[in-house]
């Protein structure tokens, strides 16, 4: 799925904006997801992040859960490379870690409801 900037902001910074709220519709679901500005809340807990995660996850909210974004099209979103920032989501949020899938050739999705 391609990000089109009307999905991510303006070109000047496209990155998730504090005003910005990004997550799934509440429908039960104990892996709701949503971000705001700087803050994940995932599983009913809210952890505040750095903006390289909040971007990173916010981009795959946005596209939605099973569809694979590249590491080019979150690049715009974050300030380093993408696979440094999902390495270090992995150290501060390990649960919301395991709930990402990481594909060579294909990038990164929220791994898909059962």
């Amino acid at each position: 799925m391609k990000l089109r900037d009307s999905d991510i902001g303006n070109e000047s910074d496209s990155r998730v904006q504090a005003d910005d709220v990004v997550g799934e519709a509440f429908t039960g679901d104990p892996n709701a997801l949503s971000v705001d500005g700087d803050r994940v809340t995932f599983r009913g807990e809210t952890h505040v992040v750095d903006d390289d995660i909040a971007g990173f996850v916010g981009g795959l909210v946005r596209a939605g859960r099973g569809v694979w974004v590249s590491g080019p099209e979150l690049s715009p979103l974050i300030q380093t490379r993408p696979d440094r920032t999902f390495r270090k989501l992995r150290g501060r949020l390990p649960e919301l870690w395991a709930e990402i899938e990481s594909k060579t050739g294909a990038g990164y999705r929220l791994r898909p409801l059962a």
